[in-house]
């Protein structure tokens, strides 16, 4: 499991002159911040990389059938994982065996790089 490296620094409270703790963070790249939209022919080319999966609208979308319920949100849990690592989270529908993502960047206003990037780690932990 990964870790992130968190400095603290003391800083002079000016008000009350009394020493306070605060953590310092890094700053992820403002690119990464704000994605760009992709564009029609750069989605449908990488959509012919990424079997099974769909646009519908601003959304890339994809359903994967399981046996079992279990072995479904087991699937679930380990695509938790990958989202939290890229800290981009998914949409996701359970039904029974049956489990729907549905990708987009709200903040960018559609389909960016970083959803065709989740959607290849789904795919590579739907391979196992």
């Amino acid at each position: 499991m990964a870790r992130r490296n968190i400095a603290r620094e003391r800083v002079q409270h000016t008000a009350a002159g009394s020493d306070i703790m605060k953590d310092v963070r890094p700053r992820p790249p403002t690119q990464l911040l704000m994605a760009s939209r992709l564009s029609d022919l750069e989605i449908q080319r990488a959509l012919g990389t990424l079997p099974g999966w769909s646009r519908r609208a601003d959304v890339l979308t994809k359903t994967f059938t399981w046996p079992t319920f279990e072995q479904g949100i087991a699937f679930v849990t380990r695509v938790a994982k990958a989202a939290d690592a890229m800290d981009h989270h998914p949409d996701i529908d359970i039904r029974y065996t049956k489990v729907t993502f549905a990708l987009s960047s709200h903040d960018a206003g559609g389909i960016t790089e970083r959803d065709l990037e989740l959607a290849r780690q789904i795919e590579q932990v739907a391979a196992g």
